[in-house]
């Protein structure tokens, strides 16, 4: 019973190890995530450095990219918010897509200098098929995506793996108290013959 529950701890330890390894190698990395608040908003703005090397690597291959953008503008995402009023982006949320990639960086100032603005603020333009597809942010906008899709596919992993190690415990634990339940009887056998080869011994005696 005890090697039986051992293995299954075991199990279990092994399981969350592994996740917290795939976890922190493919969506936590040297960056948290999960974007930044932006005051007086309810969406978020997100930053490509907050994630993982590992990541940002990838998604920045042109390859790769160009075909998450077309994927983007293929879904229409950013026509959901463009009869959006001033109002509105006050006080509605956004995708990390939207936010990202449908709109320049709320602390852009077209009028300030050129130098003291983040870089994405001038690859930002009006027109539908560019936007701001080619910003940091929305790179940033489609790996908050990815980190929220695997964050909860790896729960629902946890999960059933774990139900699975629960049933197979229950199963092992079972089969080993029935096989040591069967062990009982022919111990007491073999205590009554011990003792009634005494009790003739005795007698002839």
């Amino acid at each position: 019973m005890s090697r039986c529950m051992f293995s299954c701890g075991m199990g279990f330890v092994g399981v969350l190890g592994g996740d917290v390894v795939l976890d922190h190698r493919l969506i936590g990395g040297d960056g948290p995530g999960g974007g930044v608040e932006v005051p007086g908003r309810n969406y978020k703005e997100y930053h490509l450095q907050s994630y993982s090397p590992w990541l940002r690597k990838r998604i920045e291959n042109p390859d790769y990219w160009m075909t998450i953008r077309s994927c983007i503008l293929g879904s229409k995402t950013c026509s959901k918010i463009v009869m959006w009023t001033p109002v509105d982006y006050l006080t509605r949320d956004m995708s990390p897509i939207q936010s990202g990639c449908c709109k320049p960086l709320t602390s852009c100032n077209y009028e300030a200098p050129m130098m003291t603005q983040d870089p994405d603020c001038y690859k930002w333009s009006n027109d539908p098929s560019v936007l701001c597809y080619e910003c940091d942010s929305c790179k940033a906008g489609v790996l908050e995506d990815v980190r929220r899709d695997w964050h909860k596919l790896s729960i629902l992993n946890i999960v059933m793996v774990m139900l699975l190690i629960g049933i197979y415990c229950i199963g092992c634990c079972a089969f080993q108290n029935a096989k040591r339940d069967d062990s009982y009887p022919s111990n007491r056998m073999y205590k009554i013959d011990c003792k009634s080869s005494l009790c003739l011994e005795i007698g002839i005696d």
